[in-house]
């Protein structure tokens, strides 16, 4: 080493960038519920949600319908929630299950991750739902030689 010593700093400054190392994730992992067929075509009928860890693109999320609506009656916002397209007819189709995709915006699109998630929708008829209620009223018969028997006479009662 010279003499006098001669020395000098420098400082460094760098990004760490994100690594797409995280796919979405929904939360709950399955949706399940029920829908009139008499909902108005835009209805929101269900709202999904999927987050992922990474940070900028590569945690940003988009979501697609990827199966179980081939007649196209639904669609889903950027938000996650899936409306309806169409009027829904229950005589022509009474179940749904839909599969759900969160896919991040990572670059390049190879490098993208995804999840999926299941989304059932029963269709339920307005003004033909069962019965609400069932009382059991117990009668008592007899007969000419025979024990008491108990018979059960079901009284139902709808909604008004």
């Amino acid at each position: 080493m010279g003499r006098p010593s001669l020395s000098s700093t420098l400082t460094v400054y760098f990004n760490v960038v994100d690594l797409n190392d995280n796919a979405p994730l929904f939360d709950p992992m399955s949706y399940s519920n029920e829908i009139f067929e008499n909902v108005t075509v835009g209805t929101s009928v269900v709202a999904v949600s999927a987050t992922d860890l990474d940070s900028g693109d590569n945690g940003r999320i988009v979501y697609s319908i990827a199966s179980g609506d081939e007649s196209g009656d639904f669609d889903i916002a950027a938000n996650g929630s899936i409306f309806t397209r169409h009027p829904l007819d229950r005589e022509t189709r009474s179940l749904y299950s839909l599969v759900v995709v969160a896919t991040d915006r990572a670059d390049p699109p190879e490098a993208r991750l995804s999840s999926t998630v299941q989304v059932s929708k029963q269709q339920q008829v307005l003004g033909r739902q069962q019965p609400c209620c069932a009382t059991l009223t117990p009668i008592c018969t007899t007969g000419d030689s025979s024990p008491w028997r108990n018979s059960y006479h079901k009284k139902y009662e709808l909604p008004e």
